[in-house]
């Protein structure tokens, strides 16, 4: 339940500051290459140091710094090309990480015996004290930072020049809230691997159940992805494999890809309309 609650606080609050600041309702943290960053360098840290380096606080250290240094890049191209250049940059940047990470992973399991398919897909059965504590820590200040600065990203959302009228820079601003994301995407890799669509869904949901521009956005979305991650980490649990338990991103996986096609259908349709 603490894990559930790290990961759904971690990228619900990335996925919202995401979506304001890109004015784009299909924003998350994988397009920063945050995730595929992570899984790149813990399959280099294994091949280097062997399954030594999948040891406490080990693990944690390198998932963290491999999901963050993506994040910083995307977040430094933002303040000189703006919102659709830090994106294609992301997307470009993600792509080319998540080639590495897989043939990284795969001579990792081939040298160390260890299986990286539970956290190529998200698990919580890893987690020990020590990262959730780290995790909650570090998720905990930049939830607040961007509860507190919320207000002024939504503002984003306006047509171009707009912000600037309420002296926000739009390139910093969008610069600062990559950066938040960035962090609260890579504490929750770093402790529960990789969650497809988590974020995403819970956004989507806190965007449209509450009032434009509030902080309550980020609470709300918090809600909901918290309630998505119990239910489809509940599903995962009943499902044993050889090794382990179902991952609980092959159920996110599922879910959020569903959710994604039905929004994409219904917007192609209100564009026909």
């Amino acid at each position: 339940m603490w894990a559930d609650a790290v990961a759904a606080a971690g990228l619900s609050s990335a996925a919202t500051l995401l979506q304001a600041a890109y004015s784009n309702d299909l924003m998350d943290p994988y397009l920063l290459g945050s995730l595929s960053g992570s899984l790149s360098l813990m399959a280099l840290g294994v091949l280097l140091l062997g399954v030594y380096a999948l040891a406490s606080p080990h693990s944690y250290t390198l998932a963290f710094l491999g999901s963050l240094v993506p994040g910083l890049l995307v977040s430094a191209f933002a303040l000189r090309a703006g919102p659709s250049g830090a994106l294609m940059f992301g997307i470009s940047l993600t792509l080319a990480l998540q080639g590495l990470s897989s043939v990284l992973s795969y001579m990792a399991s081939a040298v160390s015996g260890t299986p990286f398919l539970p956290l190529l897909l998200g698990t919580t059965q890893y987690a020990t004290t020590e990262t959730l504590t780290n995790s909650t820590l570090l998720i905990s200040v930049s939830f607040i930072i961007s509860v507190i600065m919320y207000r002024k990203i939504s503002i984003m959302e306006y047509p171009s020049g707009f912000p600037r009228s309420f002296g926000i820079v739009e390139e910093r601003a969008l610069a600062i809230s990559t950066f938040l994301a960035s962090v609260s995407a890579s504490a929750t890799v770093a402790c529960c691997g990789v969650l497809p669509f988590l974020g995403l869904m819970g956004a989507l949901v806190g965007r449209r159940l509450s009032e434009v521009g509030t902080s309550t956005t980020l609470l709300v979305s918090f809600l909901a992805s918290y309630i998505i991650m119990v239910l489809a980490d509940t599903l995962s649990n009943s499902v044993e494999t050889p090794y382990g338990y179902l991952p609980v991103g092959s159920v996110l996986s599922l879910i959020g890809g569903a959710a994604l096609a039905a929004i994409l259908v219904k917007r192609s349709r209100e564009g026909y309309g």
